[in-house]
């Protein structure tokens, strides 16, 4: 039987990104992730702002 490979959890982070006039916010606390969608960027990144700082995060990493 072969070993299986074991991936590391993904660790906690706060993202932002723009896709086709729409914002989405993806949130990793403990490997899980959660996505909330936002019409616009100052909703997005105020929401992302408040998660970061519940999480502990000391940036927020931004994909465009």
């Amino acid at each position: 039987m072969a070993d299986a490979k074991k991936t590391d959890p993904e660790p906690d982070g706060v993202e932002v990104v723009e896709n086709m006039g729409e914002w989405f916010v993806r949130v990793v606390i403990n490997g899980k992730a959660q996505v909330s969608t936002f019409e616009g960027e100052a909703y997005a990144r105020s929401f992302a702002d408040g998660q970061r700082m519940r999480i502990g995060l000391n940036k927020l990493c931004k994909h465009i």
